[in-house]
């Protein structure tokens, strides 16, 4: 039947029915249902009705009532709502009203234990009302260079390209004015957002002098102001559109919000948004510069080929304009030093920018883009590259601002572990030779990466002529050319999956407040960090395919670690669970026992990828098939968590 020859209330009551069961699909919605009334025993119609169990194991019967009236429900509906629910039976009233609710009967409802609640399909929230939606935008996007005294003619200054590319000295080295310049600018964003986050509020505006020698000591040095100003906007309220239900009662949102779009490579957001107070004055000679993408590449390209004016230099600064950041900072380059886990020795850490993993993180939660943009703000992790260490590398350490440390070297690697596993997806399809090729070159896949692995785990080579032993760091050109162009792709998705539980177990630490702790608190705040990713990655809500390939990641992640214990046996960590044991648990939580499918798929996924590690290893292993595939993988994991082994046998 066509939609609109469906009255507007019915539509009303089918939208409500369609939405409760997409929250919960394990419990029983039923639309325009009947159940037995407590009075008279006679069938009563009930809107929608819902039955599902508390905790897994108590009975829960949900009686939802949808009003589809031009005026709001006052007390007196709550009333007649109350006799209607006691006569149900029911553990749970709700009521969904298209127009909303008075305050009066709001509170009723309270008192009762009744939900008041609002449907949204892409609407905007009302002014004035309960429900209250708001989005603030800030950007430092206004940046300014000025000269505090004229140049020695000597500098021979034309445009700002040419104080960019001038060689400064610093300390007893050379280096390029624009890597000191913008060394300076990013420092001083980071200690106004340090302040910001230690004091609460917006950003504050900062001015720093900043003094370039010349190479020769007899040139007069350059004397420059450098300052930034974050920007910020408010959203109007109704360019933000819900897709959801609302309960006055108790203030939860349950669905998404779609907030205004934001052009973060323009001068303004957008129609959308309102500025909150205008750009400040500068003096006439300043040189304004708005940032678009990454500061380097705005001075360069926007400012370089501007020609400098010079006129009445602006003299000496007021203090009372300097911001959290206004005085001289040290030209370092962009390094910051870390102790790289387990060893004493220094590893250099760079700071890269955090859109890719942002990025990264929302290509695999799609449903949940508007969530996952709230945790990235709430924590704004700074993203640091270990491109040295050859250990598995990936780290979070909470502080001003929090950090989240990636290796570089073992993230190619995990890349190569995710390749070998869509050769083992493609074999499990094929048959005869054409399964046995690709099982040989996932096998050959799989000894040369975890050969590095174990290399970096241990810090030593292995020894010459041993099946794992590697023959170089960059993946072999021949094992890529056997390796079809759809395997390829399938093992770069599932790298970025697995490499996304990963970062969501780091964020998860952030997120749950977990420090540094040995022993079970230790292993207690993995195993939390493990359930925040497993859960966040593979929600029920996200499209079967994505549920799929988030739950093969995060099987291949933990796989990973799994291997060590494969070869190395138990670890007895005093601050880590056994892989073995992180691998089993965590997949044990997040497949979806009702579904048949996904159960057999992942655990005979994993199986694979287990008895190649082990069989690899030494492990003797027998080819008989077995009917479950996740009682297999207890067994093998049990042998596992048994063995005393050493890579070098």
């Amino acid at each position: 039947m066509d939609d609109q020859a469906i009255p507007e209330w019915k539509q009303f009551e089918i939208a409500v029915a369609e939405f409760l069961r997409a929250l919960d699909p394990s419990a029983k919605v039923t639309h325009d249902a009947k159940t037995p009334d407590l009075h008279t025993g006679k069938p009563r119609q009930r809107d929608v009705w819902i039955e599902g169990t508390l905790c897994r194991l108590f009975p829960i019967k949900v009686l939802v009532s949808c009003k589809f009236t031009a005026d709001r429900i006052d007390e007196q509906d709550i009333d007649a709502f109350n006799g209607e629910f006691i006569a149900s039976r029911a553990n749970k009233g709700v009521i969904y009203a298209r127009t909303g609710f008075t305050k009066e009967a709001i509170d009723k409802a309270k008192v009762l234990g009744f939900s008041c609640c609002r449907l949204y399909a892409n609407q905007p929230p009302e002014i004035p009302e309960v429900l209250f939606f708001s989005s603030s935008y800030c950007s430092r996007n206004q940046g300014s260079l000025i000269f505090v005294e004229r140049p020695d003619p000597v500098w021979r200054l034309t445009d700002w390209s040419d104080l960019f590319n001038a060689a400064v000295l610093v300390g007893n080295m050379q280096e390029i004015a624009l890597d000191v310049l913008c060394t300076i600018y990013e420092h001083c964003i980071e200690e106004s957002l340090g302040t910001t986050k230690a004091q609460g509020g917006v950003p504050a505006p900062w001015i720093v002098d900043v003094e370039l020698k010349h190479p020769n000591a007899a040139v007069n040095p350059l004397k420059v102001r450098l300052g930034g100003r974050w920007r910020t906007w408010v959203a109007k309220a109704e360019a933000h559109l819900l897709n959801g239900t609302y309960s006055l009662t108790d203030g939860q949102f349950v669905g998404t919000q779609t907030g205004p779009v934001v052009d973060t490579w323009g001068i303004h957001p957008g129609p959308d948004w309102t500025e909150c107070e205008p750009p400040i004055q500068s003096p006439a000679n300043t040189c304004h510069f708005f940032i678009r993408g990454k500061t380097r590449e705005t001075l360069v390209d926007v400012l370089g080929p501007q020609p400098i004016q010079i006129a009445e230099p602006p003299g000496p600064r007021e203090p009372q304009k300097e911001g959290p950041a206004g005085k001289a900072v040290p030209a370092t380059p962009r390094i910051v030093q870390g102790l790289n886990e387990g060893s004493l020795a220094m590893a250099q850490l760079e700071q890269i920018d955090d859109h890719d993993m942002r990025k990264l993180l929302l290509s695999v939660s799609q449903n949940r883009s508007v969530e996952m943009n709230s945790l990235l703000d709430d924590l704004q992790p700074v993203c640091l590259v270990d491109r040295e260490s050859d250990r598995i590398r990936f780290q979070a350490l909470p502080g001003q601002p929090n950090q989240i440390i990636v290796g570089v070297k073992c993230a190619k690697r995990l890349h190569v572990h995710c390749c070998a596993a869509a050769v083992i997806l493609s074999a499990i399809k094929e048959t005869g030779s054409a399964q046995d090729r690709l099982v040989a070159l996932a096998y050959k896949m799989l000894n040369w990466v975890v050969g590095l692995d174990l290399q970096g785990h241990l810090g030593v080579e292995l020894p010459a002529g041993h099946v794992l032993r590697p023959t170089g760091e960059d993946f072999p050109k021949e094992l890529v050319a056997e390796t079809s162009e759809a395997d390829l792709k399938l093992g770069t998705r599932l790298y970025e999956f697995a490499f996304s539980a990963i970062l969501l177990h780091e964020l998860g630490h952030l997120k749950l407040g977990h420090t540094g702790e040995v022993g079970l608190r230790s292993i207690e705040q993995e195993k939390e960090a493990d359930r925040f990713a497993a859960e966040w990655l593979t929600d029920f809500g996200q499209r079967n395919v994505d549920r799929m390939g988030a739950l093969l990641g995060t099987a291949l992640a933990l796989l990973w670690l799994t291997i060590f214990n494969v070869f190395l046996g138990r670890r007895q960590s005093e601050t880590h669970p056994e892989g073995y044991d992180r691998l089993f648990q965590v997949l044990d939580q997040i497949i979806d026992t009702s579904n048949e499918l996904e159960c057999l798929a992942v655990w005979e996924f994993v199986r694979r990828m287990l008895r190649a590690h082990m069989s690899s290893a030494g492990f003797e292993l027998d080819e008989a098939v077995h009917d479950n595939p996740r009682d297999e993988v207890s067994r093998l994991i049990d042998r596992i968590s048994s063995s005393e082994r050493s890579v070098r046998d």
